[in-house]
């Protein structure tokens, strides 16, 4: 699980093979998905359904 708060800079890192089985799974909120290119950008938009303390927005482009 990833914890977030003042233990998490005493965490050992994670090999490569841990963090894609971390990051593989599902986390607990739902995420909406929108298209960039819909104003001209190339790239995904995502962004929590519901919930609180959650970042608003999240890019990825290429």
């Amino acid at each position: 699980m990833i914890r977030y708060g003042p233990g998490m800079a005493r965490r050992k890192p994670l090999t490569a093979k841990q963090a894609l089985t971390e990051l593989s799974r599902p986390g607990p909120h739902g995420v909406r998905r929108g298209d960039l290119a819909l104003v001209g950008l190339p790239g995904t938009l995502f962004t929590p359904r519901g919930g609180h303390g959650l970042p608003a927005v999240a890019f990825g482009h290429g």
